[in-house]
């Protein structure tokens, strides 16, 4: 005689069988990718396949990753005089005023205090240092 139970435990049972079938198809179609790239890998008829992220910029439309470091410095020198171009008289005041602000309190009286000979020798010195500057990229201590 069959209580109500076993009428439970027979439709829980049938409800697994499609999720286990689901499953072993999975498994063994991963088996089989796994078989087959063992096989590649021994006889060498293919080389791995390259695994993560591919670099950035790729396949996302971006010249950058191409581009060569003149590029690039011409590139980000045009973006800012967009951006210069862009903003008003107001906002570039507001903004040099901001720059002004977070100078330093030492950093204006080292300033104040020097003479104007020494001014003129500071800013020649920063002039010279900034023109010493290579314009490519070193590598190994060349030009690249």
């Amino acid at each position: 005689m069959k209580t109500e139970n076993d009428k439970y435990a027979q439709m829980g049972r049938a409800a697994l069988i499609p999720g286990l079938q689901l499953a072993q198809e999975i498994l063994e179609r991963a088996l089989s990718d796994i078989r087959g790239e063992l096989a590649e890998m021994q006889n060498g008829d293919a080389p791995m396949k390259k695994r993560g992220r591919p670099p950035k910029g790729v396949g996302k439309g971006s010249d950058w990753a191409r581009m060569i470091a003149a590029e690039r410095s011409a590139e980000m020198k045009r973006r800012q005089a967009v951006a210069r171009a862009n903003r008003s008289a107001k906002e570039q005041a507001a903004d040099a005023a901001e720059r002004k602000a977070r100078l330093s309190a030492a950093a204006k009286q080292r300033w104040a205090n020097m003479t104007k000979s020494a001014k003129k020798a500071r800013i020649a010195h920063m002039v010279a240092a900034k023109a010493k500057k290579p314009s490519a990229r070193l590598v190994n201590g060349s030009a690249a």
